[in-house]
């Protein structure tokens, strides 16, 4: 039954490729088709919209070219930044849904979401060539690096929250920085890493949006780094976002015309199932 389908879940690892590019999604949609025909001969036209169980995050990042920290004694350290070597991660992504859209929940209806960490294969901004040179995955776009997307499917979240069910989702930066050399303050050059934590922010759109990942939903979020971060991850420096711009993620209609439903009859099939993935034109399916 259609409520038995709906009530399967679907698991999906975000983690892979190491671009993040999933080249499949799931997809779900239904419409009321209107049987007309007489005889031996009915049939059925319309419009399936399909839409995407996931979500999709995008990230653009503008970092200061120049970071000053004050010394005791007056003398300032000057640290510029080695965006070579920034990167990027999801923490407490949602990689389960069901089949119905909704997440599955326990007795008390406390959504049983099934979390991941993108840790260990985060998404890069740039990289140095052979040459030394900075070259980046996409170009700077209004002075902000921009990150390949990543996925998760729908969830809620309350903010501050490390329970099952309601775990706050955020990003980590990781981003190194190089102490200029100062001889004259005895000021040795070093490179270290840094570690900041990134809050998602409130939905654009308003309240009835906050807190929560929707599914089909593109979500960018612009963030300016003017600090030094932590030096230890889990002292990870909280930075609020610079911006963010939600846009609905595009549909993909499946039209059906004329399709002939014969009068009831038992069916002889030599397959149960058939799997499409991004079929255009049609499939015949004999039986």
């Amino acid at each position: 039954s259609l409520p038995e389908i709906e009530a399967l879940e679907l698991e999906t690892d975000f983690e892979t490729p190491s671009t993040h590019r999933q080249e499949r999604f799931p997809m779900s949609g239904s419409v009321k088709l209107r049987l007309r025909g007489r005889n031996q001969v009915v049939s059925a036209s319309g419009t399936v919209s399909l839409s995407r169980y996931a979500a999709k995050l995008s990230v653009g990042v503008n970092v200061a070219d120049e970071v000053y920290n004050e010394l005791e004694g007056g003398v300032t350290e000057v640290w510029e930044p080695i965006l070579s070597d920034m990167s990027l991660y999801l923490v407490n992504g949602v990689k389960n849904v069901l089949l119905g859209g909704g997440a599955p929940q326990d007795e008390d209806g406390v959504p049983e979401y099934e979390y991941f960490t993108y840790k260990d294969n985060p998404m890069l901004f740039a990289w140095a060539d052979d040459n030394n040179d900075i070259q980046y995955y996409f170009e700077p776009t209004n002075g902000y690096l921009n990150t390949d997307p990543s996925y998760m499917y729908p969830q809620t979240w309350q903010y501050g929250s490390n329970l099952d069910g309601e775990r706050e989702p955020y990003l980590k930066l990781i981003l190194s920085w190089a102490r200029r050399h100062d001889e004259e303050n005895h000021i040795q050059g070093v490179q270290k890493q840094f570690y900041y934590k990134i809050v998602i922010p409130d939905d654009p759109r308003g309240e009835d949006y906050s807190q929560r990942f929707l599914r089909n939903n593109w979500y960018h979020i612009n963030i300016d780094v003017g600090i030094l971060g932590a030096e230890m991850d889990e002292e990870a420096v909280t930075i609020e976002s610079g911006s963010a711009f939600v846009v609905y993620w595009q549909d993909k209609d499946v039209v059906i015309k004329h399709a002939e439903i014969g009068n009831a009859r038992y069916l002889s099939v030599e397959r149960e199932s058939y799997e499409l993935h991004n079929v255009s034109g049609y499939v015949e399916i004999p039986y």
